[in-house]
């Protein structure tokens, strides 16, 4: 298909077509077995409905029947917990970086304040962070420091992990709510 311009700035494109695979066997067998295809009543048909969450709900379940949609943690754990594992979080190392703080420090002990530092280093919860590391092991979760990842996407680490983000109340302005 080729586009043939006259004068830019007063007339509108003109549009020329060429057949390019016209009586060509392989192009033709192609056409009329695609052709058959769509008018086939075998053919599938996705009907999407306006519900975009209903939708996503049921294709969500079929595909994965085992797993419950929610967990029963309040939604405002289950977010943090989520924010937490993709590094987009309200510690100030984050913040910073988005121009929301002018800090990026701990208010604590003055580290860059990250994710990292939170679940390995801060000293002001080193006893819920002992607390956390003792009801993963009970849990049969192995805490790897550098596999922060492992801990923060496990479902059965989420109610350890809430407590522990409770009694640290680092958030506490965002679980109040």
């Amino acid at each position: 298909m080729r586009l043939k311009w006259r004068d830019q700035a007063t007339e509108a494109a003109r549009q020329v077509s060429y057949p390019g695979h016209k009586d060509i066997l392989g192009n033709e067998l192609a056409d009329k077995l695609a052709k058959e295809a769509v008018e086939s009543s075998s053919a599938q048909k996705l009907l999407i409905k306006s519900n975009f969450k209903k939708v996503h709900r049921r294709i969500t379940a079929s595909l994965s029947p085992k797993l419950p949609i929610s967990s029963g943690l309040h939604i405002a754990l289950s977010s943090l917990i989520n924010q937490l594992a993709s590094g987009h979080n309200a510690l100030n190392h984050h913040l910073f970086k988005i121009c929301r703080t002018l800090d990026p420090l701990c208010p604590n002990c003055g580290a860059r304040e990250t994710v990292f530092h939170l679940m390995n280093f801060c000293p002001q919860i080193r006893t819920q962070r002992a607390a956390l590391r003792k009801h993963l092991h009970l849990l049969k979760i192995r805490f790897r420091a550098e596999r922060l990842d492992l801990v923060l996407n496990n479902r059965k680490a989420e109610t350890a992990l809430a407590r522990f983000l409770l009694d640290s109340k680092r958030f506490s302005d965002k679980l109040s709510r």
